[in-house]
């Protein structure tokens, strides 16, 4: 695993360590590691789901992003200039690229930040989004979940 950035809680004794990799930009940790405080004494009963549950992966990972990036704007001259030329695949390439540098930068809203940028609906950015995904094969990802990649072809119009 790459060097990248830790996280580490006290929960009932218990010590939980999360890592992420320097190329995890999403989801949760490459490595999750929980031992015992004090080695030699052990909290009774083990490992508890009580503990496990009570693990904050979204607020370690939310301390991992703002760590390693400053917030990201998107180029709203960019976004424009693309768009003057239509619904075409060259500007989905161009959504799609500062839609997901948004996402890795940790920006809440995503959608609702280019929208806001290019004087559009977050639900038609969505839109926009899904129409890359889908049927245009320029980004890589499941719909309605956050994030995805661009793929060679969104690469090859980016250039």
């Amino acid at each position: 695993m790459a060097k990248g950035d830790t996280v580490t809680l006290e929960i009932d004794g218990w010590r939980v360590t999360m890592e992420w990799s320097t190329d995890a930009n999403h989801g949760g940790p490459n490595r999750l590691t929980v031992e015992p405080v004090d080695p030699k004494h052990p909290p009774v009963g083990g490992i508890s789901s009580t503990v496990l549950r009570d693990i904050k992966f979204s607020d370690a990972r939310a301390a991992v992003r703002a760590s390693r990036e400053p917030e990201y704007t998107p180029d709203p001259d960019r976004l424009r200039a693309a768009l003057s030329e239509g619904l075409t695949d060259r500007y989905l390439a161009v959504l799609s690229a500062e839609y997901i540098a948004l996402v890795d930068a940790g920006r809440k809203n995503p959608a609702g930040v280019l929208a806001e940028q290019l004087g559009k609906s977050p639900d038609t950015i969505r839109g926009q989004l899904s129409q890359a995904r889908n049927k245009r094969g320029i980004l890589d990802g499941r719909n309605g979940k956050v994030g995805g990649v661009l793929t060679k072809k969104a690469h090859s119009l980016l250039r």
